[in-house]
C-alpha cells in the first residue's frame, strides 16, 4: 500500500511561549523582604516592577513604582517590607495562551506572567515584549517584498514573454502571464539560473553566488508565508535585509552603467 502522506504537525498559532521573555526566570521578591531591596533591584535593572513570590511556583502579587507611590503618598502608610505596598492582583497565564489573547490581557495590565507546563512561572511579559515579536514578523514581510520588487524591477524590460514562459513550472505551462507579478519566486530564480539569461541582466555579479543567495531566500520566504509563528530567526532576518539592500545596489549600479554607455 501507498505510504500516506504526513502533515506538518507544528502548532500554526502563535502562543506566548515562542517569545523569550517567557521563557526567562523572573526577578524577584519575598513578601517579607524590606522595600530597599525590591528598591535597589528595580533600578538596578531599570525595572517598572517585580513580582512577589515565596517559591518558583508561588505567585503573591508584584510590586511596582505605582503600587509604592499609592501606598507611601495617597495611603500614607509607613512601608518597610514588600508587603505593605503589594498588589496581589496580579495576572498569570498558561504558556499555551494565544498571543492575541496575551496582548488583551496585557492592555489591561501592567504586565503578565507566563505558568509553564510543569507550574513554574517565568516572565514577566510586557506589551514591549509582543510588540517587538509583531515586528519581526512585518519585518520579514516587508523584506521579502522589497526583494521581489527589486527581482521584477531587475528583469523587467529584459525578456519577451516566450522567454519567460520557457522559465514556467513545467507543470503549471498553461498558466497565463501577463507580467512579471504573475511568477512564483521559484521562476524569478529559474529565470536567472540560465548563463545566457543571466548575462543579459548586464549587472557583473557572479551568477552562482546570487542563485545560491536567492534559494536560502526563497527557503526563508516559505517559512514565513505559511506564518511560521515563531517569525524569522535574527540570523534570518539580517539575511533577508542584506539581501534588499545588495539588489537595490545592483540595479543603481546597473542604471548608471548604462547612463554611461548611452553617454
Amino acid at each position: 500500500a501507498d505510504e500516506l502522506i504526513m502533515a506538518d504537525t507544528a502548532d500554526p498559532v502563535p502562543r506566548i511561549c515562542m517569545l523569550e521573555a517567557a521563557n526567562r526566570k523572573p526577578l524577584s521578591v519575598k513578601r517579607d523582604d524590606c522595600i530597599e531591596k525590591a528598591i535597589t533591584y528595580m533600578l538596578l535593572h531599570d525595572y517598572s516592577q517585580l513580582p512577589v513570590m515565596q517559591s518558583n511556583r508561588d505567585v503573591k502579587g508584584y510590586i511596582s513604582w505605582k503600587t509604592i507611590g499609592r501606598s507611601r503618598i495617597a495611603e500614607g502608610i509607613e512601608i518597610e517590607k514588600v508587603q505593605d505596598c503589594m498588589e496581589e492582583d496580579v495576572e498569570v497565564l498558561r504558556y499555551d495562551t494565544t498571543l492575541f489573547d496575551s496582548m488583551q490581557r496585557l492592555l489591561e495590565k501592567e504586565f503578565i506572567l507566563v505558568k509553564q507546563a510543569d507550574g513554574i512561572i517565568h516572565g514577566p511579559v510586557t506589551l514591549h515584549d509582543i510588540s517587538a515579536q509583531f515586528r519581526d514578523l512585518s519585518e520579514s514581510f516587508l523584506s521579502l517584498g522589497m526583494i521581489e520588487n527589486h527581482l521584477r524591477q531587475l528583469l523587467s524590460e529584459t525578456f519577451t514573454r516566450a522567454e519567460i514562459k520557457e522559465c514556467m513550472d513545467p507543470s503549471d505551462k498553461e498558466r497565463e502571464v501577463s507580467d512579471l507579478t504573475d511568477l512564483s519566486f521559484g521562476e524569478y530564480i529559474r529565470i536567472i539560473e540560465n548563463p545566457e539569461r543571466w548575462e543579459k541582466l548586464q549587472v557583473n555579479l557572479d551568477r552562482a553566488t546570487v542563485v545560491k543567495r536567492l534559494h536560502e531566500v526563497r527557503d526563508i520566504r516559505n517559512d514565513v508565508m505559511h506564518f511560521r509563528p515563531d517569525g524569522a530567526a535574527p540570523e534570518e532576518l539580517i539575511l533577508l535585509k542584506d539581501t534588499a539592500i545588495f539588489l537595490q545596489q545592483a540595479l543603481s549600479n546597473r542604471a548608471k552603467m548604462n547612463l554611461v554607455a548611452a553617454s
